[in-house]
């Protein structure tokens, strides 16, 4: 990854539904220049693309997105949470 790259990565971490055109303006590159990149930083896993549910499309005034590292078996885990009210998905 070079100096650009990092530059694109700062950008989407900040916007994330960043255009094409937009990354490419504000890092100097042409559009298709800029979506090569975008693609290539996707494939090597270095940026990752998570899609996310506006809350009020499923009648919430919030959501939250949290992630758990545990030591035991995580379907235990994962089922003790699931039982609770106000957790309306687990994956």
């Amino acid at each position: 990854m070079d100096q650009v790259d990092e530059v694109i990565v700062d950008l989407l971490e900040v916007d994330g539904r960043l255009t094409h055109h937009e990354i490419a303006r504000r890092v100097g590159l042409s559009r298709s220049a800029a979506a090569v990149r975008v693609q290539r930083l996707i494939a090597s896993g270095q940026v990752v693309v998570r899609g996310v549910v506006h809350p009020a499309v499923i009648g919430r005034g919030t959501l939250a997105y949290v992630g758990m590292t545990v030591d035991r078996p995580a379907a235990r885990v994962a089922a003790e949470i699931a039982r609770r009210d106000d957790v309306p998905f687990l994956s």
